[in-house]
């Protein structure tokens, strides 16, 4: 009786061996496969760039368009304006923190914050600002004005009066 059971576990051992040697052998042939698809692939995608920028080189004038983003002016970000965001240096969230336009206006409601901003709003873009563009030939502004500007919620309602009149 051991032997019939010796003789059972070594052709399970065998047939586990041959199967763990058919599954590397297919694992082998996919990865082989899924390489050349990529490089398929990145192919197709390489030639779709290269059409795709013929077609905008040859639709395109030769003259490049000069323009610039006004950030942070009617859109707040701390990146960009970091000066209206240091008086919440080292308070916590209880205290009113502002990092962004939302909860800045949180933080310091509808009367501090409209006067911030609209002290803001008067010095970040100035008529010098505008005739300094004009003279470098810029010919287009991104501006990226919230959707609070034109129909105010939330914290925005007071604290950004004046925003729609500054476009």
């Amino acid at each position: 009786m051991i032997s019939n059971l010796s003789s059972i576990f070594e052709g399970n051992i065998q047939e586990d061996e041959d199967v763990e040697a058919h599954n590397r052998k297919e694992m082998k042939e996919l990865k082989s496969y899924l390489a050349n698809l990529g490089y398929l692939l990145c192919f197709i995608i390489i030639m779709i760039n290269n059409l795709t920028l013929g077609a905008l080189i040859s639709y395109v004038s030769a003259d490049a368009m000069v323009g610039t983003n006004i950030g942070g002016w009617l859109v707040l970000e701390p990146w960009i304006t970091p000066s209206l965001f240091y008086r919440f240096l080292g308070k916590t969230k209880s205290e009113g923190v502002g990092i962004d336009s939302y909860t800045l206006c949180e933080a310091l409601g509808p009367v501090e914050g409209n006067k911030l901003m609209r002290a803001h709003w008067d010095t970040w873009v100035t008529e010098d600002h505008i005739k300094a563009l004009v003279d470098r030939e810029v010919e287009i502004v991104r501006l990226p004005v919230g959707d609070w500007t034109t129909v105010p919620y939330g914290p925005y309602i007071g604290c950004m009066d004046g925003a729609a009149d500054k476009i």
